[in-house]
């Protein structure tokens, strides 16, 4: 079973399918372009309720998907505000 988080990636809806310390995994209706600098946005549910995130990110990585979708990679830069 996979799961995934609901984001916001700049003004695109993503969903968060990996999320380490370090990088954030993606998939999107839309592609963004490499290096693109954007904010990714989401609520991560956690054991004490549910933790709003927003995150500096530089994409690094950008895949067409079969079904038409992307796949991103994303570097998280710095925590705006959580």
């Amino acid at each position: 079973m996979v799961s995934s988080l609901a984001a916001t990636l700049g003004e695109r809806a993503v969903s968060i399918v990996d999320l380490t310390p370090l990088g954030a995994g993606l998939i999107s209706q839309t592609g963004v372009e490499l290096s693109e600098r954007l904010l990714l946005d989401s609520a991560i549910p956690t054991r004490t309720g549910v933790t709003t995130v927003r995150v500096a990110c530089i994409v690094r990585n950008v895949s067409p998907l079969a079904d038409g979708d992307y796949r991103m990679r994303a570097f998280l830069v710095e925590v705006v505000a959580s």
